[in-house]
């Protein structure tokens, strides 16, 4: 989001479908020992599996994922013609910030 933000030039199509194509690639794998840091920074190592919470977190992560494509697809089915390049630019600049909140209440 932040790359297609910032990118000068690129028109608000262009932009959706960048945005569309890199987040539909993004992978769903949990980097190896994330689960194991989460369990030992959130609360006593052995009450927790490893393999459940990296169970949640991949299914958090599709979600998320999920979430963020519908969101887009809502914001092109409000606009029956493209939208000006201000309104897509503020839309995506406001959807950018609240998925930063929501990682950084994550930490």
């Amino acid at each position: 989001m932040k790359k297609a933000l910032e990118t000068p030039g690129l028109t608000a199509p262009d932009a959706v479908a960048m945005l569309i194509k890199s987040i539909s690639a993004l992978d769903d794998e949990v980097p190896q020992g994330l689960a194991q840091r989460l369990i030992n920074e959130t609360q006593s190592p052995g009450h927790t599996e490893p393999a459940s919470v990296t169970g949640t977190i991949q299914v958090a992560m599709s979600v998320m994922k999920k979430n963020l494509l519908e969101e887009i697809e809502a914001f092109q089915n409000s606009h029956q013609k493209a939208p000006e390049e201000k309104e897509f630019r503020s839309w995506l600049s406001d959807t950018l910030d609240r998925y930063t909140q929501w990682r950084l209440r994550l930490r």
